[in-house]
């Protein structure tokens, strides 16, 4: 598990959190898996690189819900970087 800065990905902020969602700093830091992370600053590197404005990018994201109750404590990564999740304490 890692942090995300909202204001690099203000995208987030238009999702309503899970209840559980780990978040820092005031709610200027949100907890996510390691695969989304990767994928996230990736992304973000990329519209760095190319100079477009943060609140003009778009993201290949998209919310999962959480593993069934029986495999709660357990942390599960996306087979694929086509879905990533917000990370919460349940």
């Amino acid at each position: 598990m890692t942090f995300l800065f909202l204001q690099d990905f203000p995208f987030i902020r238009q999702h309503k959190p899970r209840k559980g969602v780990i978040m820092l700093e005031n709610g200027e830091m949100v907890a996510v898996c390691l695969d989304c992370y990767e994928r996230l600053r990736g992304q973000f590197n990329d519209g760095e690189r190319y100079g477009i404005p943060v609140e003009q990018r778009q993201y290949n994201w998209i919310k999962i819900p959480p593993p069934p109750e029986e495999a709660a404590g357990q942390v599960q990564l996306p087979m694929s970087g086509h879905a990533c999740t917000l990370m919460n304490t349940q």
